[in-house]
């Protein structure tokens, strides 16, 4: 009986620490608040952090930023399908064969908003209780981040 109960308060105690994992935050894309893109299709939303499109239209470079953490995680394995040292290794590539300039990176979240804010051409992704009006959160395949559906929940 003592081995039994033992058991069941380490099943629980796993289950609880796996679920806690699971309820990982809602990730928002962001853009400069008067970037006229409002919804991406999630294949465009893949060929831009893959590089595969590198304009907004015409000529108008977009610059790309991550937010190192679960939200670079999150993002990584949901959109792009590829593990943060997959995705890294991806880009060093790119870079060093001179296709792309370097994502910028950022560790604090008032840093990449303010690059995305300065950046009309900008996008990136952060934790969406981190929003502020000072950025815009864009839909992705026509559903928002606080809507039934949307990807990066």
């Amino acid at each position: 009986m003592y081995k039994l109960s033992i058991f069941i308060l380490f099943v629980m105690m796993f289950t609880c620490i796996g679920s806690g994992v699971a309820r990982a935050q809602t990730v928002a894309v962001i853009v400069h608040k008067t970037n006229p893109i409002v919804d991406l299709p999630l294949m465009e939303l893949k060929k831009i952090f893959k590089a595969e499109r590198q304009v907004w239209t015409k000529s108008e470079q977009i610059l790309l930023a991550t937010m190192n953490g679960e939200e670079e995680t999150k993002f990584n394995q949901t959109i792009l399908e590829f593990s943060t040292k997959q995705f890294r290794k991806y880009w060093v590539k790119k870079v060093f064969q001179g296709q792309v300039k370097p994502i910028r990176s950022f560790r604090k979240v008032e840093e990449m908003q303010q690059f995305v804010a300065e950046n009309l051409y900008a996008i990136g992704f952060l934790n969406a209780e981190q929003l502020t009006p000072n950025v815009k959160a864009i839909r992705i395949d026509s559903k928002a981040y606080n809507e039934p559906g949307y990807i990066l929940k």
